[in-house]
């Protein structure tokens, strides 16, 4: 049952190590939040060497702007340290560091309930939940915060149904109180155990850069797609395979045509004046009727 997150970050060092397959990117990143402090977190991606395998990630620098979607882990209990995160997917921005804009820590993830609903206060209202940085066996398990206004109806009425060991999906916005990181609840849904079970292996997954459009110009990132289209060509047909395609024209034309057809091989067709009828042609009129004799004048 998986963690992930999205957001818009300046990336301030960078560094890097090799293996095998992948160049590791390590960077400390820094988010301007709406109340224009700033919060530090720590991104590590991995970017394949392989020209043939997609680069979802681009060769970030200091002082780029990174929009990026990953997971996250925290530890098990607050103090809460920096946020670490895993970059799956992401493009530059082109806009200066000066204007770096504000931006939320979007999260969606699915769990199970821990502890049902609890006062945090006068003003929230709080859910406890296990989830994991990504789905399958023998994940990095931790638990965490969901709170919400105690005058947030909507989300109450759902909340007042859980159930220890519900299976849950949440989305909202990581926010961090008082050393703790917790999610603000923006929509919460149920899930049926066998698509929530943390160690099912039905669960499907999707690539969360599908929620962005790709950028037109030059860049160090590499889609699947991008590769896709280097590898075949676009929009052409094998001259030894041609498409059997019909217009409503063609359609008409062949209807005309079996129109005519009939009238020729209609009974009134008259052969014309002065032409030759093959015998092996000629109507049945035009022989002489069996059993009767010709006389002679």
């Amino acid at each position: 049952m998986p963690a992930k997150l999205s957001l818009l970050c300046l990336i301030n060092s960078v560094s890097e190590k090799d293996s095998s397959n992948y160049i590791i990117r390590e960077a400390i990143a820094i988010i301007r939040k709406e109340d224009n402090t700033s919060m530090d977190l720590k991104l590590t991606s991995f970017i394949p060497k392989s020209s043939s395998a997609p680069r979802w990630i681009p060769l970030f620098e200091p002082d780029n702007i990174l929009r990026l979607t990953g997971k996250f882990i925290l530890e098990e209990e607050p103090p809460h340290g920096i946020l670490q995160i895993t970059a799956n997917a992401g493009d530059l921005i082109e806009i200066s560091k000066d204007n770096l804009p504000t931006s939320s820590v979007s999260v969606f993830i699915t769990g199970f309930v821990v502890d049902q609903v609890q006062n945090d206060d006068n003003i929230f209202k709080s859910i406890k939940i296990i989830t994991s940085e990504f789905a399958g066996n023998n994940t990095n398990k931790f638990y965490i915060k969901c709170r919400y206004l105690k005058t947030d109806e909507r989300i109450e009425k759902k909340a007042t149904k859980m159930r220890k060991n519900s299976s849950v999906m949440i989305t909202g916005e990581l926010t961090l109180v008082n050393s703790e990181f917790k999610i603000e609840i923006q929509d919460l849904n149920f899930l049926s155990t066998t698509i929530g079970n943390i160690e099912s292996s039905s669960t499907t997954s999707s690539s969360a850069s599908s929620l962005y459009s790709w950028p037109t110009t030059p860049s160090s990132r590499m889609s699947a797609q991008k590769i896709a289209n280097t590898l075949t060509p676009q929009n052409s047909i094998p001259n030894n395979q041609p498409l059997n395609i019909v217009t409503n024209n063609e359609l008409i034309n062949d209807e005309n045509s079996s129109h005519d057809d009939d009238d020729d091989t209609s009974p009134s067709t008259q052969t014309p004046p002065n032409t030759r009828t093959p015998s092996s042609t000629r109507s049945s009129t035009q022989k002489t009727p069996r059993g009767r004799k010709r006389t002679k004048k």
